[in-house]
């Protein structure tokens, strides 16, 4: 913007919120359902899954990873569905948040292969369910990630993605979580909403 026909107009950057009350770390039987015991749970969510989403690079890195992981993605058409790796779970598309949250809590760590985006709110959601993140360095995706709470990996480099992988869900999980709730509080909806309605409109939020 400051590049544009706007430059002379003063800019201000509010990152998007998240319902904190919905996204939380909840229990549920998604790892006996789904046969993943104590495997590692590696989670993608993306709607619709398409090669700049990292449908291709997700088929990859299952050849990748040995029989301690699992990957969930969630997401997918029927069409794509087949033939898929068997350590791979296909799941369609879901409009429930309760069922998302689950599969959240469940993982131990979402991975987001996204070649281009602006700010997905996945990572944030993923963090506020107490689950890392491991993302492309692409768009803005990389915004809400730190070296506490995921890792960040090259596009396309998928050995990267298995090291980062295998080294954040080595670390202690309890700490990791700690460092993940705490990144998404940044991002609660609440907190978002106030600092727009008083850096733009100079109102204070009445609770």
């Amino acid at each position: 913007v400051s590049k544009s026909f706007l430059k002379e107009y003063p800019v201000l950057t509010v990152p998007t919120g998240i319902n904190l009350s919905r996204f939380r770390p909840v229990t549920s039987l998604i790892r006996t359902e789904y046969g993943i015991g104590a495997r590692k749970l590696v989670l993608g969510i993306a709607n619709p899954w398409r090669e700049r989403k990292g449908y291709k690079d997700f088929i990859e890195l299952a050849g990748l990873l040995d029989d301690n992981y699992r990957i969930a993605m969630v997401g997918l058409r029927k069409n794509q569905m087949q033939g898929l790796p068997e350590n791979i779970i296909p799941l369609e598309k879901t409009d429930s948040i309760e069922d998302i949250v689950k599969w959240y809590s469940a993982a131990d760590v979402y991975v987001n292969l996204t070649y281009e985006d602006t700010f997905p709110t996945t990572n944030i959601e993923s963090m506020a369910c107490g689950t890392p993140v491991i993302t492309y360095r692409a768009g803005g995706s990389t915004e809400s990630v730190s070296g506490k709470t995921g890792a960040v990996v090259e596009k396309n480099d998928l050995s990267g993605v298995k090291r980062a992988i295998e080294e954040v869900t080595e670390r202690n999980p309890q700490r990791v979580r700690e460092f993940c709730l705490s990144r998404a509080k940044d991002y609660s909806a609440a907190k978002r909403y106030e600092e727009y309605m008083t850096k733009v409109y100079g109102l204070k939020r009445k609770y």
